[in-house]
């Protein structure tokens, strides 16, 4: 549950100014300072009516929304409310209308961070989802670190350029022993970011992709990376859908994109029109995107994953390989069957290296024009960030 004296653990000590009559309604709201930010919020107590909705908190959130997209200062939504006050009938529902339009248009405008604290019942759940970041069934001494830390590091509206961050970090370091950590993109995002930094985002869904945000030079950027977990390193359904939001994320904040591929795939056995859903609206966010993305392959990526997250049609601008990565539209050795088989025992591994090295390697891709540049995996950090020097009149 969060109340009115929880507002005080989020924002700096003292900085806090409510704003309207708190006697009025369920719901807090004002303004204060993390770090160097002014920050808006509003909060649903729950020691006042369980923070029930009603016309008089529509207005309250509206005002400080209002101000917040006047000002292009963030938003943060403390939930915990029991639903509507029930004797305000269909005012109080047309009410949450008016906020939820509101809160959906900003969405367009300024950073949401919205946590629920406690209850979060019937339509409530909806205004959360128009939050560029969401937290719940976290404790919430988590929820607000994790907001410190985005508020501190991300661009509070669309259109202001990201802060350039000081880092003693060597622009060249070269990241020994990469290779060993390839069947987690989590590492190495770590390993190439400035000084180990790495804000993920939705750690407990889809674990086969990391997402969030790293350093290269002192420059904030969004990324993504494949991991292996015990049911292998197919990107599910929850996936796609994570990897959606983080490029509509990036693509908003004008942040670059770095993608770490090394996947077998596109889930099996899901729902095929659900997958088919997810796929088509992570194409269009590619397509909409305006951001540079930069892709480096470390391992071998399979089949239609490899169209989606790295094609040069809507998913990549650079793209490196580490000397041992592949793509394959099917599994090699199927692959040579069909093209040179049956295959006889005796002629399987000749043949399936065959198709590899005429169809599949790093060094082949380049050939194709599909990849930039085969580089030593030690090198990742190195070549990111020299890609990343190459836009910055974006910024």
């Amino acid at each position: 549950m969060v109340t009115r004296k929880d507002i005080d653990q989020l924002f700096d000590r003292g900085s806090f100014m409510e704003i309207g009559d708190g006697r009025v309604s369920s719901v807090v709201t004002g303004y204060g300072r993390i770090g160097d930010r002014m920050v808006y919020t509003f909060l649903q107590d729950s020691e006042r009516d369980g923070g029930a909705f009603s016309v008089a908190a529509a207005s309250k959130i509206m005002n400080i929304y209002k101000l917040a997209l006047k000002s292009r200062m963030p938003v943060i939504g403390l939930l915990d409310s029991t639903g509507y006050l029930i004797d305000e009938g269909a005012e109080a529902l047309n009410a949450f209308s008016e906020v939820y339009a509101l809160a959906n248009s900003a969405r367009d405008s300024i950073l949401q961070i919205m946590i629920v604290g406690g209850k979060c019942m019937g339509q409530m759940v909806s205004l959360a989802g128009t939050a560029d970041f969401f937290f719940r069934e976290m404790d919430i001494a988590e929820a607000f670190a994790k907001t410190k830390d985005l508020i501190k590091v991300m661009p509070p509206a669309k259109g202001i350029t990201p802060e350039q961050y000081d880092t003693s970090d060597d622009l060249n370091r070269l990241n020994e022993g990469i290779e060993a950590m390839i069947d987690s993109g989590h590492d190495i995002l770590k390993e190439i970011s400035d000084d180990g930094f790495l804000l993920e985002t939705d750690p407990e869904k889809a674990p086969e992709l990391t997402t969030g945000f790293i350093k290269i030079n002192g420059m904030m950027v969004a990324a993504m990376a494949n991991n292996k977990t015990e049911k292998g390193n197919r990107v599910s359904l929850e996936g796609l859908d994570k990897a959606r939001k983080l490029v509509e994320t990036a693509n908003k904040f004008r942040l670059a994109l770095i993608k770490i591929s090394n996947t077998d795939g596109i889930e099996i056995g899901a729902n095929q029109n659900l997958l088919v859903s997810a796929s088509a609206k992570l194409w269009d966010a590619f397509t909409r995107s305006s951001i540079p993305l930069v892709d480096v392959i470390t391992g071998t990526v399979m089949g239609g994953a490899y169209s989606l997250f790295n094609g040069r049609g809507t998913s990549t601008d650079l793209t490196f390989a580490w000397n041992g990565a592949k793509v394959n539209i099917i599994n090699s050795r199927q692959a040579a069957d069909i093209l040179y088989g049956p295959l006889e025992p005796s002629e399987v591994e000749a043949k399936t290296a065959e198709y590899e090295n005429t169809h599949s390697t790093a060094a082949v891709l380049v050939e194709k024009g599909l990849v930039d540049k085969v580089i030593a995996p030690e090198e990742t950090r190195k070549y990111i960030a020299g890609a990343l020097e190459s836009y910055a009149n974006l910024f």
